[in-house]
């Protein structure tokens, strides 16, 4: 496609490559690059090649749980699968809720505690299930959550 872009903090960058893949690039920048390329299949195996970026400025994800990407909504990346990304930066003490989109069971809210580069899967979730995330330390917390619905 020829694109060429320097990705900045917030930046959420897609690209629909070979008509086979999808690939989601999101781009935060604190005191160091952190990055997270994540892959995935469109449903429908036709499409064309396509390119698209959109900015999540840390004022939008402020104690916010922001949705940045979506099958099918012009405030998100579109993309032609099932799965939903979202971003938030927590303020100490300050919690914001999810309710998830399709079905299984989710434990986070009891206590589970995630630390910087910690990571959680939660399987079997209840459709329309809320689940909390809270910002227990003394600092901001980013972090992003994939509903794969």
């Amino acid at each position: 496609m020829g694109n060429v872009e320097i990705l900045k903090r917030g930046d959420v960058n897609s690209q629909q490559l070979e008509q086979e893949s999808r690939i989601l690039n999101i781009t935060y920048i604190n005191s160091s690059c952190s990055f997270s390329s994540n892959l995935g299949s469109p449903d429908d195996k036709n499409l064309t090649p396509a390119y698209n970026t959109k900015t999540y400025p840390g004022s939008l994800k402020t104690n916010n749980l922001t949705h940045i990407i979506s099958p099918a909504s012009s405030k998100t990346i579109g993309i032609h699968t099932d799965f939903h990304m979202f971003a938030s930066i927590l303020q100490p003490e300050n919690k914001v809720a999810h309710t998830s989109l399709s079905g299984g069971q989710l434990k986070i809210n009891d206590g589970i505690i995630l630390k910087p580069g910690d990571g959680a899967f939660i399987t079997e979730v209840v459709n329309g299930e809320e689940f909390i995330f809270e910002s227990v330390g003394k600092e901001a917390v980013e972090f992003v959550l994939f509903d794969l619905a």
